[in-house]
């Protein structure tokens, strides 16, 4: 489910648009380093893609975010967002999301599973200006992750602020 998710991101993705393809357990392998979403890119990535199995050991996520984080982008994609799968266990995650707010990156997460880390990737999502979601078993995910695709190409809000143009009557 986590390919076919994949596959429904790419199928999403436009010219304007740059990407790698990570995967992780105990260790972390790097697939596609970072490069612009052109058809010939795109072309390479899908056997990769099909390729893809859950067979690097635990779920490790500190060091593969941090191996994310620190690929090599122009100066223009500083702070890229980064689309995390997960089925992953994870304790004592404070540090991590720190990091990672840290590192600019928006953190968008797609927990899978009966049992994935949901304070964790709620937090870590929440903490970076990212999303977080979760999909039971069985669920198709192909469409949490066009709508984590949509969530990641809507502008940053910062700083924002509210004009009622007149006093509020009541606030706490």
């Amino acid at each position: 489910s986590a390919r076919a998710a994949l596959r429904g991101v790419v199928a999403g993705l436009s010219e304007g648009d740059h990407l790698s393809l990570s995967r992780f357990g105990s260790t972390v392998e790097h697939l596609f380093a970072p490069s612009p979403a052109k058809p010939q890119a795109l072309r390479q990535l899908q056997p990769l893609i099909d390729g893809i199995q859950a067979d690097l050991g635990g779920t490790e996520m500190e060091g593969a975010l941090e191996a994310v984080f620190a690929l090599p982008l122009s100066a223009e994609h500083r702070g890229a967002d980064v689309l995390l799968i997960t089925d992953g266990e994870i304790w004592q995650a404070d540090e991590m999301i720190t990091e990672a707010r840290k590192s600019g990156h928006r953190v968008f997460a797609i927990g899978v599973g009966s049992a994935p880390a949901e304070g964790v990737l709620r937090a870590l999502a929440e903490s970076t200006g990212g999303a977080c979601e979760f999909a039971t078993p069985g669920e198709a995910l192909e469409a949490a992750a066009h709508r984590m695709l949509h969530r990641m190409r809507q502008p940053v809000f910062a700083n924002v602020r509210i004009e009622w143009g007149a006093e509020p009557v009541w606030s706490c």
